[in-house]
């Protein structure tokens, strides 16, 4: 029989325990999109990329690192309504269940009172934007013999087999600067050149052309606190390259996204795309300021963007 993530139990004695809360968590609407989510939010709270400007979790503190722990144990608790447990962090199907996460595959640090309870097992690499989630008993025969100063164990590399997983290599919700970097690393360094928020956000906006734009990119790439006034500013100093940005908190700025058949950004997000009077070839276009414009492309003639016609802007 297989889990819904279509991976075996692992063989061994019977464990109700186990059986019952891995049947909690699967039985749960869009669990393994919740769990991503869970990550995300505590990745990006922690990286507190506004205040900071870092994107990139691997080169933090290791203080923050260990935070970071606790975050997706809290967060997890609250977008599952676990609650609190005793004398594990959470009780789940009526079982006492600790939390882990670690950063680095199987580096899961097991107290020793951890041992004969459930553990539910969380690991992220945000720079491959992959999470994997799964549930195992801890016993002393599946820890490794030697311990950390803190008499803390790892699973022995031989005992992994006992994971129940949830969720394998799942896609984390996008970090978008990482994302960046394992396609064009000159372009993230060129963002962060900028020697003022707005210059970092025109460029920010250069490089996502046709792309949604996150409000956590934006709010880590200007690194200051209004940062949506850089992006209504970037609109003005964008516009005599003929570049608009449009905006999720616009119903007129969304219907051009649409018209244009982009992405139509929602909320706090926003899809920069450069245009160019339609020309009548076919391509979708969006009336604006009294003109048909298009998507441009190369061939097409550079001029001014237009003026969007609701200029209160998000």
């Amino acid at each position: 029989m297989t889990t819904p993530t279509g991976t075996l139990p692992p063989a061994g004695p019977p464990d109700p325990g186990l059986d019952d809360v891995a049947a909690w968590f699967t039985a749960q609407s869009g669990m393994r999109e919740r769990f991503g989510a869970v990550i995300r939010q505590a990745i990006d709270e922690v990286l507190d990329g506004r205040r900071t400007g870092q994107y990139d979790i691997r080169t933090v503190d290791r203080s923050v690192k260990t935070f970071l722990g606790t975050k997706v144990e809290i967060i997890t608790r609250f977008e599952f309504d676990l609650g609190y447990g005793k004398p594990m962090d959470y009780t789940v199907a009526g079982h006492p269940v600790d939390a882990k996460f670690t950063l680095n595959r199987f580096a899961w640090q097991i107290p020793q009172e951890a041992v004969g309870h459930i553990c539910l097992l969380m690991n992220a690499d945000d720079r491959a934007g992959t999470f994997s989630v799964g549930l195992v008993r801890v016993t002393s025969e599946i820890l490794r013999a030697k311990g950390n100063q803190d008499k803390k164990r790892v699973i022995a590399a031989g005992q992994r087999s006992a994971i129940r997983w949830l969720v394998q290599d799942g896609p984390l919700p996008e970090n978008q600067l990482l994302a960046l970097a394992r396609t064009n690393a000159g372009a993230v360094e060129e963002i962060f050149q900028g020697t003022s928020g707005q210059d970092r956000i025109n460029t920010l906006m250069t490089h996502f052309l046709g792309r949604i734009v996150l409000g956590t990119t934006v709010d880590t790439v200007a690194n200051q606190r209004d940062s949506s006034k850089r992006v209504r500013d970037a609109r003005i100093e964008l516009a005599k390259d003929g570049i608009v940005v449009l905006g999720g908190n616009r119903k007129a700025q969304q219907k051009i996204a649409a018209a244009l058949e982009l992405p139509v950004p929602k909320g706090s997000t926003w899809i920069p795309v450069r245009l160019a009077r339609a020309t009548g070839d076919g391509r979708p276009t969006a009336m604006i300021a009294g003109a048909e414009y298009t998507v441009w492309q190369e061939g097409d003639k550079r001029a001014p963007a237009p003026e969007l016609l609701d200029g209160k802007t998000n």
